[in-house]
Parts: C-alpha cells; sequence; structure tokens
C-alpha cells in the first residue's frame, strides 16, 4: 500500500504558553473562552455542555456545542465539538493566494465526525465556491469514515477509507488514532497518481485571535 501522510497546512499562533498547554490553537481560544460562570460549573461537576459562537477581525466564525471537562492539569480543560458545527475562515499562504472556506461538520457524542462539506472559494479565479472535500462514515463493525477531496474542476482528487481506532474516546476528531484501510489518487486529468505519498491538505484553520462572541 502507498505511504499516507496527513499533511496540515496550519498556520499555529506564537504564543508559547499554547503549545505547552494545548495541541493546536482552537484549543486554546476555547480555553480563553471559558467564562467564569463555567469554571463554577466544573467545579461542581465533570462536564458541561457549552454554545460556542466565536468571531475575529476578518469575519470569520466557528459556531456549534462544545464538551468541556476537566484534565488532570489544573486549570486546563478537554474540549470536543459536538452535533452541527457551521465555520467560515479566510485564509492564505502567501502574499498572493488567498481563499475563503466554509465548512459544515457533523460530530457525534464523542467528536467523531459523521459528516462533513468544505467548501472552498479561492480569490483569484472566476469559479466560486467548490467542494473540496466530503466527509462519510458508517458503523459496522468498526467505525470506518471516507473522505474524497475534489479539484475546482470536480474531478476526483483523493479517496481515503479508514477506521477509527478510538471512537468511544472523547477527543476532537482530527486527533483521533486511524487506520488506513484504502487509498486512491487521481491527477487533474482523471489518470491514477501513481505518486509513493498521498497528501490531504487543511488550509482552514486561521492565524487570527478568534474571541468567543458575546
Amino acid at each position: 500500500m502507498k505511504n499516507y501522510f496527513l499533511v496540515l497546512l496550519v498556520l499555529f499562533c506564537t504564543s508559547c504558553k499554547l503549545f505547552h498547554s494545548y495541541p493546536d490553537n482552537t484549543h486554546w481560544w476555547y480555553h480563553k473562552g471559558i467564562t467564569q460562570k463555567d469554571k463554577l460549573v466544573l467545579d461542581q461537576q465533570d462536564s458541561l455542555i457549552k454554545d460556542w459562537h466565536s468571531t475575529n477581525s476578518l469575519g470569520d466564525y466557528m459556531k456549534g456545542k462544545l464538551k468541556v471537562f476537566h484534565t488532570e492539569k489544573k486549570k486546563l480543560y478537554f474540549f470536543v465539538e459536538m452535533g452541527e458545527w457551521i465555520e467560515r475562515h479566510s485564509v492564505s499562504a502567501s502574499r498572493k493566494w488567498k481563499a475563503e472556506t466554509r465548512d459544515t461538520i457533523v460530530y457525534d457524542m464523542s467528536g467523531n465526525i459523521i459528516s462533513r462539506r468544505f467548501y472552498m472559494d479561492e480569490a483569484f479565479d472566476k469559479i466560486g465556491f467548490y467542494l473540496k472535500e466530503k466527509w462519510t462514515s458508517e458503523q459496522t463493525d468498526s467505525l470506518r469514515q471516507t473522505i474524497i477531496e475534489y479539484y475546482p474542476n470536480g474531478q476526483l482528487k483523493l479517496k481515503l477509507r479508514l477506521t477509527i481506532l478510538n471512537p468511544d474516546v472523547d477527543i476532537t476528531d482530527k486527533f483521533k488514532h486511524k487506520n488506513l484501510l484504502f487509498s486512491e489518487a487521481h491527477k487533474e486529468n482523471g489518470e491514477i497518481d501513481n505518486s509513493d505519498e498521498l497528501q490531504i491538505d487543511e488550509w482552514y484553520q486561521p492565524r487570527t485571535l478568534m474571541k468567543e462572541k458575546k
């Protein structure tokens, strides 16, 4: 089977505290959004369900339900997305390349992605928003995900099928342990891509601080 590399092309904030405390900037923003009232509730019980709605100066936003519970470290928390999440992000990889993304994700109670539609609009083309990724899942003897990535012209770029090895562990989907069952890549002209390395790109994590909307 071909080697598979999940490439996360993300932009992290520069705070050293972020890297020591949380695995990515999104979870740091979740932490910053915990209110004193939330902390008082968590002092009395193991977890809480929080309606999350954050935005930033670029007009990006994230909206959905967030499960919050304690870690072994004092003043740090675990965060797990649940139910339907709607996200919009403006992203860039250089001074000349910019894009806007729209994401609709449905999670189960343990943070596994059940379905997802991820759209992108690259600012310097005439295509507008196109479906970049489609995720589906099915429960058989295990929880399995199918991820399909498309080129802007609609041509299939990549198809992956994975088994989630720890579906019952409450953790964000991208930190789940997964086993690759099947992979198939295509060039933009439709030909099979026989490259040794298959990549799926994630562009949509912004560098600009997201704050919970009051």
